[in-house]
C-alpha cells in the first residue's frame, strides 16, 4: 500500500482522480489527531463515525492536502491524560453516571 506517498497522491491529483489514502501515524500526523481529538466540531460521517477535515503538510509532501480525520465512540468511558510532550496515555473508566458527549453537528465531509 503506499500510504500517502508523494508520487501516487501528485499523479491522481494531475490526472484529476480522486483518492482516499491511508497515512502512517507519524509524530505530524498524531499531532494533528490529538489537536482535533480536543475539538468539538465533529461531525457524524455516517456508520457510526464522526469526523473533522484539516490540512496537512507532511514530510516529502510537495504541498499541504486535505485529510479527514474519522473515529468512533467506544463501549464505556475513558480518560485522556498528557504524559509528556508526545505521549497521552488513555485510561478506562468504570462509572455509574453517563459521559455527555456533544457530536450532534451534521455536514458532508
Amino acid at each position: 500500500m503506499a500510504f500517502g506517498v508523494e508520487g501516487v497522491l501528485s499523479e491522481a491529483e494531475a490526472r484529476g482522480i480522486h483518492y482516499v489514502a491511508k497515512l502512517k501515524i507519524t509524530k505530524n500526523v498524531k499531532r494533528l489527531i490529538e489537536r482535533l481529538f480536543e475539538m468539538e466540531e465533529w461531525v457524524k460521517a455516517g456508520a457510526g463515525y464522526y469526523g473533522m477535515e484539516s490540512e496537512l503538510k507532511l514530510f516529502g509532501w510537495s504541498r499541504s492536502r486535505r485529510v479527514v480525520v474519522l473515529r468512533r465512540p467506544i463501549p464505556g468511558n475513558i480518560l485522556l491524560q498528557k504524559k509528556g510532550k508526545d505521549q497521552v496515555e488513555m485510561s478506562f473508566l468504570e462509572t455509574q453516571e453517563e459521559v455527555a458527549t456533544n457530536m450532534q453537528l451534521e455536514v458532508e465531509l
